[in-house]
């Protein structure tokens, strides 16, 4: 494979794999929260945020 192929796998790799995991936290916030604690249902954009921001968290405090 070329090396500009390679760089479009990873790229649409890389989106669909952050698209999914912000499902994901979308999904178990309007599951879990919302249920537990009474919190507002989010959208997939917000879901995405939080998922930006506890990662960046994570980076900052761990260095990983």
């Amino acid at each position: 494979m070329s090396k500009l192929l390679q760089i479009i796998v990873v790229i649409v790799t890389s989106l669909i794999l952050l698209s999914l995991a912000s499902l994901v936290v979308m999904l178990l916030w309007n599951w879990v929260a919302v249920a537990l604690f009474n919190a507002p249902h989010i959208s997939f954009w917000m879901a995405l945020g939080v998922f930006i921001l506890i990662r960046l968290i994570v980076l900052l405090f761990t260095g990983k």
